[in-house]
């Protein structure tokens, strides 16, 4: 379970991060090899590996899924929009070409919904967006009508979200945490239920009320990105213990952090390398459309909302797979036991 993941050359990847994480001398940013944590855009990290080592990393993360065609044309129709009652046509005009009974037509009705709404907001509310006293409670209920009603999707699988001052459980089992375990986040995805016995949970969210990107306000955006980091390292650890560290179900597992930093997003994606490391990807921040004019953002930020959903719901498909396989095998045994 504690062995190191071998790269091309005979060296080894946990010995480069920690020779790399003594050196590491910046005091404005977290030291995340010394944590375990590969940053894929961390430039000077990744020029310590040639090419055939850095793609041996790379290849150890799943691709995140891509948005279906049929629901990217859908989402690229709302780019003509400039009221709510275009958006309510956009919608309706569209309804014959789906299969109601998919996933697909799911999410499309949630596009349609989140659209509609966005409209709302940019025409019908005196630019209230642009206020600059709105606080988190505000954002919360925004990003709850886009990222709330989309993890919905996933109630029949047991999963929704729970939200403000949520206590992550996989942070009391973390073997090395770096931040209090009793921390709280805005928002957390996990199950209903008990799963054979375990509590599950895939993402973690954060919510600011700064509505710039480029807000003064760092410390409180570097503390949010800390738990972030933190609560996935802390999922990731806590489900490969609960797959018992099975390699080919390891290198499924992909979990989400996300940051709504007033009318921003950001969503970071973490994965294991081999029994030790995790691999960080980062998206660009995502903008929530100011106006009728830029409401082509919001294709963007719908993008990355369906990503994450995508990205939880298959990584509790691997989970679960696991755990149904392993009581399978285990009721085998017990009927071995009995007959014998």
């Amino acid at each position: 379970m504690d062995s190191k993941f071998p790269l091309v050359g005979g060296v080894f990847l946990e010995d480069i991060a920690r020779d790399y994480a003594k050196e590491f001398s910046d005091i404005d940013q977290l030291n995340l090899p010394s944590l375990s944590i590969i940053d894929a855009h961390d430039k000077d990290f990744r020029d310590l590996f040639d090419d055939d080592q850095w793609k041996q990393i790379v290849d150890e993360s799943p691709p995140i899924p891509q948005l279906p065609c049929s629901l990217a044309d859908h989402i690229t129709s709302y780019t003509k929009c400039a009221t709510t009652d275009d958006c309510i046509e956009t919608a309706y005009s569209t309804e014959s070409g789906w299969d109601k009974s998919t996933s697909e037509y799911s999410d499309k009705r949630w596009i349609d919904n989140v659209m509609e709404h966005t409209l709302f907001l940019l025409t019908q509310t005196s630019n209230l967006l642009d206020y600059r006293g709105l606080k988190e409670g505000v954002w919360d209920s925004l990003y709850a009508h886009v990222m709330d009603a989309c993890i919905l999707r996933l109630a029949r699988l047991g999963l929704f979200m729970q939200r403000k001052e949520i206590i992550l459980a996989a942070h009391t089992s973390d073997p090395n945490p770096f931040i209090s375990p009793y921390v709280r986040y805005d928002g957390i995805v996990q199950t209903r239920w008990q799963y054979h016995s375990h509590h599950l949970e895939y993402a973690v969210v954060e919510v600011s009320s700064s509505s710039d990107s480029k807000t003064s306000n760092e410390g409180k955006r570097d503390k949010d990105l800390t738990k972030l980091l933190a609560g996935c390292r802390a999922i990731l650890n806590n489900l490969k213990k609960i797959v018992d560290y099975d390699p080919e179900t390891v290198k499924k597992l992909v979990v989400v952090g996300v940051l709504h930093e007033g009318r921003f997003t950001q969503v970071l994606y973490m994965s294991c390398v081999g029994h030790n490391m995790f691999y960080l990807r980062s998206g660009e921040l995502r903008p929530f459309p100011e106006n009728v004019e830029s409401i082509h953002k919001a294709c963007d930020l719908l993008t990355i909302i369906w990503k994450v959903k995508a990205v939880i719901r298959d990584c509790h498909s691997t989970v679960t797979k696991y755990l149904d396989q392993k009581k399978k095998s285990q009721a085998i045994d017990r009927r071995a036991v009995d007959f014998l």
